[in-house]
């Protein structure tokens, strides 16, 4: 009875228990949430669309359920919708609420086929109750067409090289110039701006409109920046206000709200709103390349001794001798005009062509590379420019040509070339020139730079087959450093990581640093980007953009060096080795007849066929053993510590030690022999071996090695 009361006790403390756990409970140790309410079956219908911010706004309302989602698309599109407090790309709205109670998280999935949706998922109401939502409807939406108003343009604002912000541009349908926003924000373009002063902040200041034409005695509009608009014939600048951005990039709205802005003239505008919506991309125009036959160019160029660097010019004229533009392209001392050229960086300029700019308002006309065309000049500052020229013609080509609409590419074929006298002795349109070394063999000495820590000077002296040093090379590099890569060339006493140094005659009694010697005349490096490679054990070490000069100054003609494949004349020479293993010796030891205290060993080898595969003949002191070195001696030396050589007896019969290879037999007349014997195997090696066959063709094994020969029984 006791054990019937106990369990009646338990089961009334259990059911105690289970009488708390409320569904609004959470289980501060579990951490589960309570089970959601369910609102399934709901039925909903459209509540209409609306526009914000750049977002169509859908209300789908039903029995305790009124929704909002936020899209980009004209209808309620399929997909995932999160909780969003504004309008973004597939939000539901924090407006919803589904039982009078407004939902403050979760999110809910729209399913759609056809004009019949599905609205699934489950959201948090602002009580902290869960609920899940599983309902359907019709939802009929008329297609929105959006009529483009505008054109914009978007570029990137930067303050000396850093960006600030974005320059908004928008044209009219016809292309005229509409209105201009200068953007100082940290983030994206959309948003709202006050009109100011640009470096009062780093975020959400529109650039009042300044006209600086004045300042370069220009006609009044001729160089205007920052934010402004055109109205009525006019260039209003903007003052003060607000603009706000909204859209994305397939369409912006641009409103100006609060303005006070002026004409040129200082006229006060009367306004005090300007709408500017749905600018859209301009349609891209298929790009071509602009093709000008029949133009012709002047040659000329000048040095900067002092830079070591060489401008070349080509001046344009058309096909009726008309001024049209100019290419302009910077090398080295001697570099040559032809060639493939990138436009030039502020820290790049070398072997790069000079972008063109307009700079008439500081009275100083077009610099640069640019072409002119029925009296309209355009710059030529991005693509990759190639020049091709010969004694008589000089073509240019443009690829990837920026800054045109609708081009691309442009092709200046075939133009006619005359050279301006230079006051410059050396040729006027150098070609590249390359002198290069084969067959050398190379030495390198790799120390620490002294006085320079972390530094290691690499010499390397490239000799030819006469053993005629014919260049030196030196680079530094970090310590442990590859000695591989590029380096860029600098002057014998800089001691540069990742640079080679010059070279530098010591008042003609050494050279220092990097030289070349060509036709009996050393020439000193003082210019120019090396790469240096090793492939298969052999080192190459090409200079471009070469610059040099012999001591007195005689400039050298070759603009490239090329040192090709050099041997390590230090590293170890792979050696032919003849070898027979696994046979079987047999061996004689006899007193030398005539001679005291001397044993002659005698070792025949076979393979393990059978087949005679060589003799080995040595002298050794009485009662010594037969291993150990021995150096070569004539067959009729007879001396203590050596091996015989091979005797051919008047074609009967050889004596002495020969070995045959491919079925030829080979007397050994050289070499220092090792002679061992471990585990009852015998070995013999033959080092620095010299043979002959019977008709003197000499053997090209230089190492002979029998090895691993078992005694025979």
């Amino acid at each position: 009875m006791k054990k019937i009361f106990r369990l009646i006790a338990i089961a009334a403390a259990a059911a105690g228990l289970l009488a708390s756990c409320e569904k609004s409970a959470i289980s501060p140790l579990s951490g589960e949430y309570p089970a959601a309410d369910q609102l399934k079956g709901v039925t909903f219908t459209d509540g209409g669309r609306t526009s914000e911010d750049g977002f169509y706004v859908f209300s789908v309302k039903g029995q305790n359920l009124d929704l909002y989602f936020a899209g980009r698309s004209w209808y309620l599109g399929e997909g995932s919708y999160n909780y969003s407090e504004v309008p973004a790309g597939n939000a539901l709205l924090a407006r919803s609420s589904v039982n009078g109670k407004a939902i403050v998280r979760g999110g809910l999935t729209v399913y759609k086929k056809g004009d019949d949706y599905e609205i699934d998922g489950t959201v948090w109401l602002s009580d902290n109750e869960p609920v899940q939502i599983k309902s359907h409807g019709t939802l009929i939406y008329e297609e929105v067409i959006v009529t483009p108003k505008f054109y914009y343009t978007l570029s990137d604002y930067e303050d000396n090289g850093v960006k600030r912000g974005y320059n908004l541009s928008l044209t009219d349908l016809q292309g005229a110039s509409a209105a201009n926003f200068l953007l100082i924000s940290n983030s994206g373009v959309t948003g709202t701006y006050a009109i100011g002063d640009p470096n009062a902040g780093d975020n959400g200041i529109a650039s009042y409109g300044v006209d600086l034409s004045a300042l370069f005695g220009q006609p009044a509009g001729s160089f205007v920046m920052g934010s402004y608009f055109f109205e009525d014939g006019k260039q209003w600048l903007l003052t003060a206000g607000s603009v706000e951005v909204s859209g994305d990039e397939n369409m912006y709205t641009v409103v100006v709200s609060n303005l006070v802005a002026a004409a040129l003239d200082g006229t006060p505008y009367s306004g005090d709103t300007k709408t500017f919506e749905n600018a859209v991309k301009p349609a891209p125009v298929e790009p071509v390349t602009l093709t000008l036959e029949g133009w012709s160019a002047e040659y000329s160029f000048k040095d900067n001794a002092d830079a070591g660097t060489r401008e070349h010019k080509l001046a344009l004229k058309d096909s009726f001798g008309g001024d049209a533009g100019q290419i302009v392209v910077n090398t080295t001392v001697l570099g040559g005009i032809n060639g493939t050229f990138e436009a030039a960086t502020d820290t790049e300029k070398i072997d790069r062509y000079t972008a063109g700019a307009d700079l008439s308002i500081f009275g100083m006309g077009w610099i640069g590379s640019y072409f002119s065309v029925l009296g309209t000049s355009f710059p030529i500052n991005g693509g990759t420019m190639t020049i091709s020229s010969d004694a008589e013609t000089v073509s240019v080509s443009v690829h990837g040509l920026t800054g045109i609409d609708g081009v691309n590419g442009l092709s200046l074929p075939a133009m006619a070339l005359t050279i301006a006298q230079p006051d410059n002795p050396q040729p006027p349109v150098p070609g590249d020139e390359s002198f290069t070394l084969e067959g050398c063999t190379y030495t390198l000495v790799s120390a620490p730079k002294e006085g320079v820590d972390g530094v290691t000077e690499h010499t390397f002296t490239f000799k030819d087959a006469s053993d005629n040093v014919v260049a030196q090379y030196v680079e530094w590099t970090a310590t442990d450093a590859a000695i591989t890569g590029s380096f860029s060339w600098a002057a014998t006493t800089e001691t540069a990581i990742g640079s080679f140094a010059g070279g530098y005659d010591f008042f003609g009694m050494a050279i220092f640093g990097s030289y070349y010697v060509r036709e009996g005349g050393s020439y000193l490096i003082n210019g120019g980007t090396a790469e240096v490679s090793e492939s298969g054990g052999k080192l190459s070490v090409k200079i471009t953009g070469l610059v040099s000069a012999t001591a007195a100054g005689e400039a050298g003609t070759a603009t490239i060096l090329e040192i090709k494949d050099a041997v390590n004349a230090d590293a170890p020479v792979e050696k032919e080795t003849f070898l027979v293993e696994n046979g079987t010796y047999t061996v004689t030891s006899l007193p030398k007849e005539g001679v005291d205290g001397v044993t002659e060993h005698t070792f025949t080898f076979k393979d393990v066929e059978g087949n005679l595969v060589g003799s080995y003949v040595e002298w050794t002191a009485t009662d010594a053993a037969y291993t150990g070195f021995f150096t070569y001696a004539e067959p009729t030396a007879t001396a203590i510590g050596s091996f015989a050589g091979g005797l051919d007896f008047f074609g009967m019969m050889t004596l002495g030690t020969y070995y045959f290879r491919e079925g030829v037999e080979y007397l050994v007349n050289a070499g220092t022999s090792i002679v061992a014997e471990e585990d009852g195997k015998l070995s013999v090696i033959i080092s620095d071996l010299g043979s002959a066959a019977k008709d003197a063709t000499a053997g090209t094994a230089e190492i002979l090695y029998f090895k691993d020969f078992t005694k025979a029984e």
